[in-house]
């Protein structure tokens, strides 16, 4: 860009506290093109308008990138549904599957879906189907293990879809007539009432014992929070827990202070101290450092194109304008592929 200009900000302790900043423009109105005496090539561009504005900063990752989850179905009858501790065993096989499937990591979401069959009168069986849901939902709440989980329950009183499934599988007698019915006739019009009738209820008798127990379940869906490099253990506060420092955090907190101020880039350096796992951490300190410890914390991401820019303006400003127009050749063709 015509009339860009690139400006580096240094800062020089003179004793006793006392610091003095520097703003030294670096480039000034510049388009740099290509120069057959360093290499052949596309034009390369520094983006810059009073200050490193080529230069991108990483958002840190969504908290939703470091979640794992766990499905399943837990088989039950109509007589555990009906149990009084139905609650509980539910309850008790979710922590189950979370002792053996979650690695010890923190349950942050519950999500489960009930399934019954019919019982007489679809009205009734559909209040049931309510009062269950929120009955299990508020038992979830004051356990231990998932009181400080996200939990939702919802409950489907008579599965029909799994019922003609598995009758369109089998081999009953009055097996279309049985889907006729079910398929012309509401639940709420005496599906269940002309089922019974047809043929003097033989089909029904056959529904009854050999398909509704097998619709009732419950399955379910569990979130766990995965610890990564983004997390560190701080102090221990009052309740004995320890604080968690994420680098989103961190992030927030610079960014509350003006990309490119003094306090900014000690925040990001910190950020690669605390994170020296964390791509984002690396990559931004390496932005806020350029020139100083830009490279020792950039060019380990080489090869990942969200540094390609910020790769481009490091050599740019140690002078391999050859590296620079490589970096930001590829930054191009990263941003062309994904548009």
């Amino acid at each position: 860009m015509n009339g860009a200009a690139l400006y580096f900000e240094s800062q020089r302790d003179k004793g006793q506290g006392n610091r003095h900043t520097f703003e030294d423009n670096v480039l000034s109105s510049v388009a740099v093109t290509t120069d057959t005496t360093l290499t052949a090539g596309p034009r390369v561009e520094v983006l810059a308008e009073g200050t490193l504005a080529r230069v991108r900063y990483l958002s840190p990752a969504t908290e939703a990138s470091k979640i794992a989850t766990v499905t399943g179905v837990m088989p039950l009858t109509r007589e555990e549904v009906h149990s009084a501790k139905f609650n509980s065993e539910v309850y008790q096989h979710i922590m189950s599957v979370a002792g053996k499937q979650g690695g010890g990591r923190p349950l942050v979401a519950v999500r489960l879906h009930g399934f019954g069959a019919p019982e007489g009168n679809y009205h009734a069986t559909a209040r049931m189907g309510m009062d269950r849901q929120l009955w299990l939902r508020d038992y979830l709440l004051r356990q231990k293990g998932t009181a400080a989980a996200r939990c939702r329950v919802d409950w489907t009183p008579e599965d029909w879809d799994s019922i003609v499934t598995i009758v369109r599988g089998s081999t009953m007698r009055y097996r279309n007539a049985v889907l006729d019915i079910i398929r012309a006739t509401d639940v709420a019009d005496g599906r269940e009432s002309n089922l019974k009738t047809l043929a003097k209820g033989q089909p029904y008798n056959y529904l009854e014992h050999h398909v509704f127990d097998k619709v009732y379940r419950m399955a379910y869906t569990l979130d766990f929070a995965v610890p990564d490099a983004d997390s560190v253990t701080g102090a221990v506060t009052p309740d004995n827990d320890r604080s968690q420092l994420t680098y989103a955090n961190l992030f927030g907190v610079a960014e509350g202070y003006g990309r490119g101020s003094t306090t900014f880039r000690e925040l990001m350096a910190m950020g690669a101290r605390l994170f020296p796992n964390s791509a984002e951490a690396n990559i931004n300190a390496g932005d806020a450092a350029l020139a100083d410890d830009a490279r020792r914390l950039l060019e380990p991401y080489a090869s990942d194109p969200r540094a390609y820019d910020d790769l481009g303006v490091l050599y740019t400003l140690l002078g391999r304008r050859d590296r620079a127009e490589v970096y930001f050749r590829l930054a191009e063709e990263h941003a062309r592929a994904k548009d």
